[in-house]
């Protein structure tokens, strides 16, 4: 029992990471220096997990501070399906479905949101395969070989443990509680440290959103940067988010998931008169990083997202000789860095 106090208090306890990253340019009439931090932090694995994200991008222009990306994420996931008190060989049995709620705020300014809420809740499906890393290898050969009693292993020692049999006099709600945790260490080394995961979500939201279209647009003859304000929509929409993380050792990681949000009524159409502009409102949400661990606490990755908005905000504008000129809103964001990752 040991190892499995060991176990949990490494695996179970409040992890985070911080992270960093910045880039400079400088000229004869400016300077601007662009700083991207974070902030991550999670606390259980199997059967919940609790996780909050913080990020935010940031220019500094001749000595003026200003945000132009802002994502906070809080997220919680639970497995509903427990296990029964009994021993179970099946390392995946518990895993493959779990439920998640979740709270989000973005600000982008490159598209034009002002600030968008997110709130909702959903299901995942998951498959774990491809065998553990190192690690994973480690605990579930350390778990198997555990001596408690003349050196029996932990499960042998638990499927005899009766009230007529077992040698610590332990009562059947005593043993099932040490059976039941023998399986949450299971999944949650399976969860942790699988070498492939493969995940679909499939989740329900409701949205408010503050945004704004600008663009450059050719307007009575000249070329002109229009802004234009909306009023805040309220909206509820469907979210899918496949997701693939592949674990090839301790040391490196590859995680990509791309989200598609739509309303029910996905068609989005703005009109004036006889002119009309139709498009499938879907917004994309794209995130991929390549990680490298240096040490036990710092690694080094390379990130890439992209935000691509099919059906930004838009308005038909009119010249002072009446003719119609359509201002579309910035349709895509994407960034792509080295960061610099603390994990305590």
């Amino acid at each position: 029992m040991n190892h499995v106090k060991k176990f949990l208090e490494t695996e179970h306890k409040l992890n985070g990471t911080g992270q960093f990253q910045f880039a400079g340019n400088e000229s004869n009439s400016n300077d601007l220096l662009k700083l991207n931090v974070g902030l991550t932090i999670d606390y259980g694995i199997y059967p919940y997990e609790f996780d909050f994200s913080s990020k935010t991008n940031a220019v500094l222009t001749n000595g003026e501070f200003q945000e132009n990306v802002s994502d906070i994420d809080v997220s919680f996931d639970l497995h509903p399906f427990h296990l029964p008190d009994t021993s179970i060989s099946d390392d995946h049995a518990g895993l493959g479905f779990e439920n998640y709620v979740f709270l989000k705020r973005l600000n982008d300014d490159f598209l034009g949101i002002n600030q968008r809420y997110e709130i909702g809740t959903g299901f995942i499906y998951n498959i774990y395969t491809g065998g553990l890393t190192e690690t994973g290898e480690k605990h579930k050969k350390d778990l198997d070989k555990v001596s408690t009693i003349k050196n029996q292993d932990l499960i042998k020692f638990l499927e005899t443990c009766t009230d007529a049999k077992n040698k610590l006099g332990l009562s059947t709600e005593e043993c099932g509680t040490l059976r039941k945790m023998e399986n949450v260490i299971k999944r949650t080394n399976k969860k942790q440290y699988s070498k492939v995961r493969a995940a679909l979500l499939l989740g329900l939201y409701y949205e408010i959103d503050d945004a704004k279209a600008y663009n450059t647009i050719r307007f009575n003859n000249v070329d002109t940067l229009m802004t234009q304000s909306f009023e805040t929509t309220n909206k509820l929409k469907v979210s899918i988010r496949p997701t693939f993380a592949w674990k090839p050792s301790d040391k490196y990681s590859f995680y990509c998931r791309s989200y598609f949000k739509f309303p029910f009524k996905i068609t989005d159409k703005i009109s004036a008169g006889n002119l009309m502009s139709e498009k499938k409102d879907i917004f994309i949400d794209l995130k991929a990083s390549l990680n490298m661990k240096v040490d036990q606490d710092f690694t080094i990755g390379l990130e890439y997202r992209l935000l691509y908005d099919c059906a930004p905000k838009r308005i038909y504008l009119f010249e002072t000789n009446g003719h119609p000129v359509l201002l579309t809103g910035q349709n895509h964001h994407s960034t792509f860095g080295l960061v610099l990752k603390y994990n305590f």
